[in-house]
């Protein structure tokens, strides 16, 4: 019985480590998200802002990479000023248009 509750208590250990792990992970995440979100809303109008916050809503995924599209190209200097609504959607469409998955389907 002994030799059966050792393994449990390691078993048990490993789960705890497991699941602190996996919330540093999400936490620094979120973090993550949080600085790409700051830096760019420095570089969109407000009516461009509130656009990606709607696409935001609409699909996250395409948002944040559009954001680190428009991220990447304040860094190369193809910014200039701040980007308006129409700038952010064309954004917005490109990444798109790079994720939208297809269906083939065979009969």
């Amino acid at each position: 019985m002994d030799e059966l509750e050792e393994i449990r208590k390691k078993k048990l250990e490993q789960m705890r480590r497991a699941q602190s792990e996996q919330a540093e992970q999400e936490a620094v995440a979120h973090q993550q998200l949080a600085q790409l979100e700051t830096a760019v809303k420095q570089l969109l109008t407000p009516d461009a802002w509130e656009q990606w916050n709607n696409a935001k809503m609409a699909n996250a995924e395409n948002a944040y990479m559009a954001a680190a599209t428009i991220v990447k190209y304040a860094h190369m200097g193809k910014v200039q000023g701040k980007l308006n609504k129409e700038q952010v959607r064309e954004i917005l469409r490109a990444v798109g248009r790079q994720t939208k998955k297809e269906f083939n389907i065979k009969w």
